[in-house]
């Protein structure tokens, strides 16, 4: 799977509903996940540093679909204010972490009424 940059932004106090898309390999088909390989989202404020949060993956093993899952308006509250780069990181059933899949940045704003 090629590297592919996504930037996004999440306001605090606010719903964020996530988004979905499709993996696909070298001859632009849908990856077919082996089974139990998982997808994890790590945010940082710069390559190095400790994660500042995680975002929650699903996967669908046989369509290549990864979800960045929805976040509640309680949660994003906690979220700390900033600019964070991110990488999308799989593992398969092995335990061994392959990636950076996807990478970018992503907006922890306040919520549209504090500013």
């Amino acid at each position: 799977m090629p590297v592919t940059s996504l930037h996004f932004d999440i306001y605090r106090g606010l719903r964020f509903k996530g988004f979905r898309g499709i993996a696909l390999d070298a001859a632009g088909s849908p990856v077919v996940f082996n089974d139990g390989t998982t997808a994890q989202i790590q945010a940082r404020r710069a390559p190095g540093k400790p994660v500042a949060f995680s975002l929650s993956v699903t996967i669908g093993e046989s369509n290549g679909e990864i979800i960045i899952d929805p976040i509640d308006a309680t949660e994003t509250t906690g979220l700390p204010l900033g600019v964070y780069q991110y990488a999308l990181i799989l593992t398969d059933s092995e335990e061994q972490p392959t990636g950076p899949h996807t990478k970018g940045v992503i907006t922890i704003n306040p919520a549209p009424l504090d500013s």
